[in-house]
This record gives structure tokens, sequence and C-alpha cells, in this order.
């Protein structure tokens, strides 16, 4: 009787697979000095849950704590390009970034927002809307 080469190599896999993945024996206890095969689900300590504390909800954003912080914002902005201004105005909380973008001209606020990934200059103009419908 002949076996096709497939059918022998299939059959060593399955051998040799079974003897080193059997449920006695995983790779993880075989290299562990403290683990038994005696071992069993009984004699492990109880997993004690860790705390888990609340996600934090995104809100609108506050008012700045101080124009100070504001204006030397700016102040570091004012000097660069809008290219370089757009990575550091864009990694700013949501109210300092509409802090420094209100004040600056409108043109180099809009540079600043073009250079920026889309998804941040999109939610800092929402935010610039609904800060000017408030005045």
């Amino acid at each position: 009787m002949k076996l096709p080469i497939p059918a022998i190599v299939a059959l060593v896999v399955g051998l040799a697979a079974g003897a080193y993945m059997s449920p006695g024996r995983t790779a993880a206890a075989e290299h562990t000095p403290v683990a038994d095969s005696s071992d069993a689900v009984g004699n492990q300590p109880p997993v004690v849950p860790l705390p888990v504390s609340p996600l934090p909800v995104e809100s609108e954003p506050e008012a700045p704590d101080s124009s100070n912080d504001i204006a030397d914002l700016s102040a570091a902005v004012a000097g660069l390009s809008a290219t370089d201004a757009a990575p550091m105005v864009a990694r700013l909380s949501d109210p300092e970034a509409i802090g420094v973008l209100k004040s600056m001209p409108l043109g180099r606020a809009s540079d600043i927002l073009a250079a920026m990934p889309r998804e941040r200059a999109a939610e800092l103009s929402r935010l610039l809307l609904l800060a000017g419908a408030g005045k």
C-alpha cells in the first residue's frame, strides 16, 4: 500500500502537534520551573479582579484657566510658519487651541487649520463656529 507524500507529512505533523499540544502538557508549563504536571485548576491562586476606573467623558471645552497662557501660546505660534504651527496647535487642548486661533488674524488661523490633519481641523472649526455664535 502506497500513501501519497502529503498524507504522510500530514500524519507526521499531526502526531507531532498532538504530542506537544496535548491537554496535560502545554508549552508554557514545560518552560516554567514552578509548574508541575500535577497542577490542577483548583490548586491555582484565586484570580482577583483589578479595580476599574471609569473612562473620562468628553465634554464641551471649558474656558482656559488664564488669558496669560493663551497669550504665551499665541506668541509662540506667531513666529512659526503655518506648517510648523499646525502640529503644535493640533496637540493643544480644545480650549487652548480655540484661544490661540481666535487671537490671530483670520487668514493666519485658516492657514494653520489647512495644514492640520483633517479630523482635528474640522473639530476646531466646529468649536470656533460655536464660540463665535455665543458673541
